[in-house]
């Protein structure tokens, strides 16, 4: 782990770690995929033989899946965009208190999108629905869960 101070050179460090540094190559592979998928696809209207079988489809789980990668990433980088009361008024000696309030709440939103999204899976897995004609759906739903989850342990 590197800790490092952020561009303005103000206080606050940087802290990177091998998962926020690998999450992040995963986020940019990804992103060079869905850029290439419909470059691809493009290609393929004259040249029938580079088609790739369920690209919409692909590209819409890949956003799905990079969001909630991104958001894991923001979640770890405590960077999320935020407006709180404390920003709003000066109520420093409550600050604590009210801070611990929001990050529960946070945690039992994301608990609840978890469960609700392992349900989703579960509904899934019975479906004969498949992605591109191979890949099945609920398998490419399972990103969700876990992504929720990874948020709220962060």
């Amino acid at each position: 782990m590197t800790i490092e101070t952020n561009q303005n050179n103000s206080a606050a460090p940087v802290v990177e770690s091998k998962a926020d540094k690998t999450l992040s190559y995963i986020v940019v592979a990804g992103l060079f995929v869905m850029t290439l998928i419909p470059l691809v696809m493009t290609i393929a209207r004259w040249v029938p033989e580079l088609t790739i079988p369920g690209a919409a489809g692909w590209v819409q789980h890949l956003t799905l899946w990079l969001g909630l990668l991104g958001a894991v990433l923001a979640t770890m980088r405590r960077s999320h965009l935020s407006i709180t009361i404390l920003q709003l008024f000066s109520i420093k000696r409550i600050a604590p208190a009210l801070e611990l309030i929001a990050g529960a709440g946070a945690v039992g939103i994301l608990l609840c999108l978890t469960i609700a999204s392992v349900n989703l899976v579960i509904a899934q897995y019975t479906s004969t629905e498949n992605l591109a004609g191979w890949f099945p759906i609920w398998l490419a739903q399972i990103p969700m869960p876990v992504g929720f989850l990874l948020m709220a342990i962060a």
